[in-house]
């Protein structure tokens, strides 16, 4: 008769959820979708697409209420850069006013990895 290991059921368990959270095969990027939240991993913001034809390397990058003026892109390499922030509510409302503030803001960065090198 077999013995039943509760730490091998777990160690099992473990790795399947490690494979379905790790989406890139390494464990470098943050596992976990959560944006902006004090004492959590940041998710990779702002979303992209990346997409290329003949003549060009396309990214669209979603930000809603990024302000333009903090955007910076930069290439290096196979690397995009992109860097900004979300400001909080534009007015005069202080924090302690909020009664639910689920938009996320702060300080942002992103690192693509490019098919290719790009002359910037």
């Amino acid at each position: 008769m077999a013995t039943w290991n509760p730490w091998h059921t777990l160690a099992t368990v473990r790795r399947e959820l490690d494979h379905v959270f790790d989406d890139s095969g390494t464990r470098a990027a943050p596992a976990f979708r959560t944006a902006f939240l004090p004492g959590r991993a940041a998710r990779q913001y702002p979303l992209t697409n990346l997409y290329e034809d003949k003549d060009a390397v396309y990214l669209e990058a979603l930000a809603p209420c990024v302000d333009a003026a903090t955007l910076e892109l930069s290439v290096m390499g196979h690397t995009l850069n992109i860097s900004g922030e979300k400001r909080r509510v534009a007015g005069e409302v202080q924090p302690e006013a909020f009664h639910r503030s689920e938009r996320a803001t702060g300080k942002f960065v992103r690192q693509i990895h490019l098919p290719m090198d790009v002359d910037e």
